[in-house]
Protein backbone atom coordinates (compact mmCIF):
# COMPACT_ATOMS: atom_id res chain seq x y z
CA UNK A 1 0.00 0.00 0.00
CA UNK A 2 2.78 2.71 1.01
CA UNK A 3 4.49 1.55 -2.09
CA UNK A 4 1.43 2.49 -4.25
CA UNK A 5 0.94 5.55 -2.80
CA UNK A 6 4.61 6.82 -3.06
CA UNK A 7 4.53 5.94 -6.53
CA UNK A 8 0.73 7.45 -6.82
CA UNK A 9 2.84 10.76 -4.86
CA UNK A 10 5.75 10.93 -7.33
CA UNK A 11 3.65 10.96 -10.18
CA UNK A 12 0.29 13.00 -9.69
CA UNK A 13 1.42 15.45 -6.69
CA UNK A 14 2.72 18.42 -7.87
CA UNK A 15 6.72 19.45 -6.84
CA UNK A 16 5.75 21.97 -3.86
CA UNK A 17 3.64 19.20 -1.35
CA UNK A 18 3.04 20.46 2.68
CA UNK A 19 6.20 19.77 4.74
CA UNK A 20 4.09 19.82 7.81
CA UNK A 21 0.53 20.05 8.55
CA UNK A 22 -0.24 21.28 12.35
CA UNK A 23 -2.70 19.45 14.50
CA UNK A 24 -5.46 21.96 13.18
CA UNK A 25 -4.80 20.97 9.62
CA UNK A 26 -3.31 24.06 8.81
CA UNK A 27 -0.06 23.78 6.75
CA UNK A 28 2.92 25.16 8.36
CA UNK A 29 5.68 24.91 5.80
CA UNK A 30 6.15 23.60 2.22
CA UNK A 31 8.64 21.29 1.08
CA UNK A 32 9.66 20.06 -2.40
CA UNK A 33 8.05 16.65 -3.42
CA UNK A 34 11.67 15.07 -3.69
CA UNK A 35 12.97 15.50 -0.28
CA UNK A 36 9.30 14.85 1.23
CA UNK A 37 10.30 11.00 -0.62
CA UNK A 38 13.58 10.84 0.17
CA UNK A 39 12.99 11.61 3.47
CA UNK A 40 10.20 8.62 3.76
CA UNK A 41 11.12 6.27 1.69
CA UNK A 42 14.38 5.57 3.17
CA UNK A 43 13.09 5.78 7.08
CA UNK A 44 9.93 3.51 6.22
CA UNK A 45 12.04 1.00 4.41
CA UNK A 46 14.74 0.97 7.53
CA UNK A 47 12.09 0.40 9.67
CA UNK A 48 9.76 -2.06 7.91
CA UNK A 49 12.82 -4.53 6.81
CA UNK A 50 15.11 -3.86 10.17
CA UNK A 51 12.59 -4.93 11.89
CA UNK A 52 11.94 -8.47 10.09
CA UNK A 53 15.61 -9.77 9.69
CA UNK A 54 15.24 -12.33 12.29
CA UNK A 55 18.93 -13.66 11.56
CA UNK A 56 20.13 -10.08 12.60
CA UNK A 57 18.31 -10.17 16.03
CA UNK A 58 18.86 -14.02 16.71
CA UNK A 59 22.58 -13.13 16.81
CA UNK A 60 22.24 -11.23 19.65
CA UNK A 61 22.47 -12.96 23.31
CA UNK A 62 18.68 -12.42 24.78
CA UNK A 63 20.31 -11.11 27.86
CA UNK A 64 21.49 -7.87 25.27
CA UNK A 65 17.91 -7.25 23.72
CA UNK A 66 17.13 -4.00 25.42
CA UNK A 67 13.47 -3.94 24.33
CA UNK A 68 10.72 -2.69 26.25
CA UNK A 69 8.06 -5.33 25.16
CA UNK A 70 10.32 -8.29 25.82
CA UNK A 71 8.40 -9.07 29.30
CA UNK A 72 10.03 -11.60 31.69
CA UNK A 73 13.34 -11.80 29.84
CA UNK A 74 15.15 -13.03 32.74
CA UNK A 75 12.54 -16.23 33.12
CA UNK A 76 12.69 -17.12 29.30
CA UNK A 77 16.56 -16.93 29.66
CA UNK A 78 16.44 -19.63 32.55
CA UNK A 79 14.07 -21.68 31.20
CA UNK A 80 16.12 -21.75 27.83
CA UNK A 81 13.66 -20.63 25.77
CA UNK A 82 15.15 -18.00 23.80
CA UNK A 83 13.18 -19.46 20.59
CA UNK A 84 9.82 -18.84 21.95
CA UNK A 85 10.92 -14.76 23.45
CA UNK A 86 12.73 -14.30 19.56
CA UNK A 87 9.45 -15.35 18.22
CA UNK A 88 7.37 -13.40 19.96
CA UNK A 89 9.48 -10.47 19.54
CA UNK A 90 9.59 -10.74 15.74
CA UNK A 91 5.58 -11.30 15.45
CA UNK A 92 5.39 -7.36 18.03
CA UNK A 93 7.93 -5.75 15.87
CA UNK A 94 6.32 -6.83 12.33
CA UNK A 95 2.89 -5.45 13.94
CA UNK A 96 5.01 -2.43 14.95
CA UNK A 97 6.25 -2.05 11.26
CA UNK A 98 2.74 -2.40 9.87
CA UNK A 99 1.40 0.33 12.14
CA UNK A 100 4.70 2.21 11.24
CA UNK A 101 3.74 2.09 7.30
CA UNK A 102 0.29 2.66 8.36
CA UNK A 103 1.76 6.34 9.98
CA UNK A 104 3.78 7.08 6.97
CA UNK A 105 0.68 5.99 4.11
CA UNK A 106 -1.36 8.19 6.55
CA UNK A 107 0.46 11.16 6.47
CA UNK A 108 1.32 10.88 3.07
CA UNK A 109 -2.07 11.04 2.18
CA UNK A 110 -2.49 14.07 4.27
CA UNK A 111 0.34 15.80 2.04
CA UNK A 112 -1.14 14.66 -1.27
CA UNK A 113 -4.98 16.11 -0.03
CA UNK A 114 -3.33 19.56 0.78
CA UNK A 115 -1.14 19.51 -2.36
CA UNK A 116 -4.03 18.91 -4.02
CA UNK A 117 -5.62 22.01 -2.77
CA UNK A 118 -8.18 19.71 -0.82
CA UNK A 119 -9.05 20.77 2.92
CA UNK A 120 -7.74 18.02 5.16
CA UNK A 121 -10.60 16.83 7.46
CA UNK A 122 -10.21 18.60 10.76
CA UNK A 123 -10.38 15.11 13.08
CA UNK A 124 -8.26 13.40 10.31
CA UNK A 125 -4.79 13.74 12.30
CA UNK A 126 -6.64 13.01 15.96
CA UNK A 127 -8.69 10.16 14.62
CA UNK A 128 -5.21 8.09 12.73
CA UNK A 129 -3.02 9.15 15.70
CA UNK A 130 -5.87 7.31 18.04
CA UNK A 131 -6.53 4.35 15.57
CA UNK A 132 -2.88 3.48 15.83
CA UNK A 133 -2.43 3.93 19.09
CA UNK A 134 -5.17 2.08 19.70
CA UNK A 135 -3.86 -0.86 17.89
CA UNK A 136 -0.01 -0.69 19.30
CA UNK A 137 -1.61 -0.90 22.61
CA UNK A 138 -3.51 -3.98 21.75
CA UNK A 139 -0.79 -5.69 20.10
CA UNK A 140 1.50 -4.63 23.48
CA UNK A 141 -1.07 -6.10 25.96
CA UNK A 142 -1.16 -9.40 23.53
CA UNK A 143 3.09 -9.70 23.41
CA UNK A 144 2.55 -9.57 27.20
CA UNK A 145 0.13 -11.76 27.31
CA UNK A 146 2.20 -14.11 25.23
CA UNK A 147 5.04 -13.82 27.42
CA UNK A 148 3.75 -14.09 31.08
CA UNK A 149 4.90 -17.12 32.76
CA UNK A 150 1.84 -17.80 33.97
CA UNK A 151 0.72 -18.63 30.53
CA UNK A 152 3.15 -21.40 29.74
CA UNK A 153 3.79 -24.51 30.65
CA UNK A 154 6.83 -26.67 28.67
CA UNK A 155 3.88 -28.79 27.49
CA UNK A 156 2.34 -25.79 25.67
CA UNK A 157 4.63 -25.99 23.18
Amino acid sequence: MLCVLLATIFVFAPNTVPGHIGSNGTIGSWSSKALVLTAVIPVSLLISVGFMIRPLWESLPLSLVQMPFVFFKSFWIAEGRTDYVYARMLEFLRILSGLCSGFFTALLWMDLWAAAGLPVPAHLQQFVFVSLAAALIAAVVRNYRSLHPSQWTPESD
